[in-house]
């Protein structure tokens, strides 16, 4: 009912401010809701496996209540209690809650034994991820320190194609020393 009154009233003419996308938007959420609200009505109506009763007192183990209140049929005899009386099936019940106590303090060792694992793999982790930052500093550094020396390359460069024409005067001077030195070692 809530829902046809929600779809009844976004084709009211009062939704004047909303887009139209906003609408269908709004149209597709109300039809969802009522297919979700038609499917769970559809499991509570018809009980699964042909009997709700019986499976909500296996799902409490034959309790007919939540928590231990009282049952509202007796408690069912198995093969393994059957044999007991009182005494043997306290001893039994006992026995059982040792058990798992014994699986309870197993798990909690495993579950300790993880939080470690997890612990020294946290730990790992941060040193991982300063080594890491060293790393990029580093690499940032070298980045920086290699871009300069290629500006300054750049830089010599240039100079030395401005120089060219001294450089070949200054070969030109040598090699007229060195004519003149073999010339006077000739005479």
């Amino acid at each position: 009912a809530r829902l046809d009154a929600l779809a009844a009233a976004l084709r009211s003419p009062r939704m004047g401010g909303v887009t139209e996308r906003e609408l269908q938007r709004r149209a597709d959420m109300v039809e969802r809701m009522r297919a979700r609200a038609d499917a769970l009505g559809g499991m509570i109506a018809r009980p699964r496996g042909g009997g709700g009763a019986g499976e909500r007192d296996a799902l409490f183990g034959g309790r007919g209540g939540r928590g231990g209140g009282a049952s509202s049929s007796a408690p069912q005899e198995t093969e393994r209690t059957a044999a007991l009386d009182n005494a043997g099936l306290l001893t039994m019940q006992e026995q059982v809650m040792s058990e798992q106590d014994d699986q309870l303090e197993d798990l909690s060792r495993i579950v300790g034994s993880t939080k470690h694992v997890a612990l020294a793999v946290n730990e790992e982790l941060d040193v991982h991820n300063r080594l890491l930052d060293d790393l990029d500093r580093d690499t940032e550094a070298t980045g920086y320190t290699l871009k300069r020396a290629q500006r300054r390359l750049k830089g010599l460069m240039a100079k030395a194609t401005s120089n060219w024409t001294l450089c070949i005067v200054l070969l030109l001077v040598i090699a007229l020393v060195v004519v003149c030195l073999f010339a006077w070692k000739l005479v």
